[in-house]
């Protein structure tokens, strides 16, 4: 179970997490379980990624196409971080920059 603040794009708790770090409250960004799917999944059956562990030559932060419009991270380190590496700290470049 998860449980989600939309109007604020949070994910601010998960069923069976214990009541002390439910204490904290902390909170995940929006679409962190969707991009497994949409973004990565798809990226390794399309062949675009062939190493998890390779780096993607992502920058960070990355502009969408077409704009100008800068797509931020919450964690750090997303900078040409591998496949493997945007899936355990969710980030947003390197999913938006494979597809």
């Amino acid at each position: 179970m998860q449980v989600l603040q939309p109007g604020a794009g949070l994910v601010t708790g998960l069923g069976g997490v214990t009541e002390a770090l439910h204490q904290r409250r902390q909170t995940y960004p929006p679409g962190s379980t969707f991009k497994i799917v949409t973004a990565a999944a798809a990226a390794l059956e399309a062949g675009v990624v062939t190493d998890v562990n390779a780096p993607t030559d992502t920058p960070d932060p990355f502009v969408l196409p077409g704009t100008r419009q800068l797509l931020p991270n919450v964690a750090t380190g997303c900078a040409d971080a591998s496949l493997s590496d945007a899936i355990r700290w969710s980030c947003n470049t390197v999913m938006a920059g494979l597809g």
